[in-house]
C-alpha cells in the first residue's frame, strides 16, 4: 500500500466521510470510531518491515501522544471525584478522543510531507463538493442544523452546511499559499484564491480571519522581479472582489461588532461560565472536570441543562478542552506550536497553520474527528521537520509534488 493511499483513507474515515447521509445512517460517529481505530491498528501490518528514513516511531515523539493521555486519564478522577462520575461512564463518554492513536500510526508508517500533501488535496476537493451539495441539497448530509442558507439583513452571511473537513482544506490552502511565496506564478495563487473564495461563501468567520492576514502576509512576500506590477496586479483583484461583495463584509463586520458587545452572546456566556463558575476546585481548573455523559449521570445533565442555554465548550474551542481535559494536552500542543513559529527550519504551511491555532484558539478543537487528525498531523509534521533538520536533508520539493 502507498502511504499515500494511507493517509487519505485515515483522514476520509476522520471526516466521517463528509457525514454523507446513506453512509452516516448506517456507521453513525461510533461506527466511523470503530473503523478509525481499526485503520491505525492496520498500519502495523500494511507497513511492518518497510524501510523507515527517519525513524520517527521512538518515544522522542510518541511522548507527547502519552502526556496528552496522561492529562485526559487526570480528568477522569476528576469526575469521579468531584462530579460523581463513575470512571467507566466518563471513558465510554470520552471515547472519541482515543483517536489520537493515529499519530503513533504515523509515525510508524513515516508518510514524507508529499505523501501528506496529495490525500489533502483530494480531501479539500471533497469537501469543497459535499459543501456544494449541502447548499442546493442539504438532505444528503447529515445534520442537526436546521438551517442550510443564513440571512441577515436581506443578504446572506453564510451558504451551506458546516461540512467535516473544513479545518483539513485551511492547511492545503496554506500550503498553496507557501508554493506561490517561494516561486509565483498566476495559476499557483489562482488556485490559492478560489480556495480563499471557498472559505468565504462558507462563512466562518473565525478561519476567514487567520486566512486575511495570512494571505495580506503572503502578498508582500512574493518573490519575482516584477513584483511590485503583481503585487499592484493582485491588488486589483482583490479590491474589485471586495468592492462586488461589500455586503458581504459589511454584514459580516456588523455582526461581528454586535455578538462583541452583546454580553447575551453564546461564546460571552460560555467563556464566563468555564472560566469562572464551571470548576469546583482549583484541581479541576487545573488538571480538567473530564467529559460528560449526557442523559448518564448528574454531571452529563449539568451539560444538557448548558447546552439549553446556549452553553457550548465546543464553542470555545481549545478553551472548551482546557475545561474538559485539563492544561496538560493543551501545553503540549502549544509547546509544539510555539516552537514550530519561533524555529526556522519548520516550513511556512506549517507556520502558519500553527500561527492560526494561536490567533483564534476558538475554532480548533481535539473534541473528536476531525479536530484530532488535524493536530495528529501537526504534531506529526513538527516531527518529520525536525528529523529532516537534524539529517540535514531538504523537505518537500515543488517540482516533485507537481509530478
Amino acid at each position: 500500500m502507498k502511504k499515500s493511499t494511507y493517509i487519505f483513507i485515515s483522514l476520509l474515515l476522520s471526516v466521517n466521510c463528509w457525514n454523507i447521509s446513506f453512509l452516516y445512517n448506517i456507521l453513525k460517529d461510533d461506527g466511523f470510531l470503530v473503523l478509525t481505530l481499526l485503520w491505525v491498528f492496520s498500519s502495523f501490518y500494511f507497513f511492518n518491515g518497510k524501510k523507515k528514513a527517519l525513524s520517527l516511531y521512538t518515544f522522542r515523539y510518541r511522548k507527547y501522544q502519552y502526556g496528552i493521555f496522561i492529562g485526559i486519564f487526570i480528568s477522569t478522577f476528576s469526575a469521579f471525584f468531584y462530579w460523581q462520575q463513575s470512571i467507566i461512564t466518563t471513558l465510554i463518554a470520552q471515547r472519541a478522543i482515543y483517536e489520537f492513536v493515529l499519530l503513533s500510526a504515523l509515525l510508524y508508517v513515516e508518510p514524507t510531507d508529499k505523501d501528506i500533501i496529495k490525500p489533502l488535496k483530494w480531501i479539500s476537493i471533497g469537501t469543497i463538493i459535499t459543501w456544494a451539495i449541502s447548499v442546493f441539497a442539504p438532505q444528503y448530509i447529515y445534520t442537526t442544523e436546521t438551517s442550510f442558507l443564513e440571512m441577515e439583513k436581506g443578504e446572506f452571511s453564510r451558504l451551506g452546511l458546516y461540512i467535516n473537513g473544513s479545518h483539513l482544506v485551511v492547511v492545503y490552502l496554506y500550503f498553496l499559499i507557501q508554493e506561490y511565496i517561494e516561486s509565483f506564478s498566476l495559476k499557483k495563487f489562482s488556485y490559492a484564491l478560489l480556495l480563499v473564495l471557498f472559505f468565504v461563501l462558507y462563512g466562518n468567520r473565525s478561519l476567514i480571519i487567520g486566512i486575511f492576514l495570512i494571505l495580506m502576509y503572503s502578498i508582500t512576500k512574493i518573490k519575482s522581479s516584477h513584483k511590485t506590477l503583481i503585487i499592484a496586479f493582485i491588488s486589483l483583484i482583490l479590491i474589485a472582489g471586495i468592492f462586488y461583495s461589500a455586503s458581504y463584509w459589511i454584514t459580516t463586520i456588523e455582526r461581528s461588532q454586535s455578538d462583541l458587545t452583546d454580553s447575551d452572546y453564546n461564546r460571552w456566556k460560555a467563556l464566563d461560565y468555564y472560566l469562572f463558575e464551571y470548576s469546583p476546585n482549583l484541581f479541576c481548573y487545573i488538571f480538567g472536570n473530564g467529559m460528560p455523559s449526557g442523559g448518564n449521570s448528574t454531571f452529563g445533565n449539568l451539560m444538557w441543562d448548558n447546552m439549553e442555554n446556549g452553553i457550548y465548550s465546543s464553542d470555545l474551542g481549545m478553551i472548551g478542552m482546557w475545561s474538559s481535559y485539563g492544561i496538560i494536552p493543551l501545553l503540549i500542543i502549544y509547546s509544539i506550536v510555539i516552537t514550530v513559529l519561533y524555529k526556522s527550519h519548520f516550513p511556512l504551511m506549517l507556520k502558519f497553520i500553527c500561527f492560526h491555532i494561536l490567533l483564534v484558539p476558538t475554532i480548533f478543537d481535539f473534541q473528536g474527528h476531525p479536530g484530532i487528525a488535524l493536530f495528529c498531523l501537526i504534531i506529526y509534521l513538527y516531527a518529520y521537520y525536525n528529523e529532516y533538520n537534524k539529517n540535514n536533508h531538504v523537505g518537500y520539493h515543488n517540482s516533485e509534488l507537481q509530478k
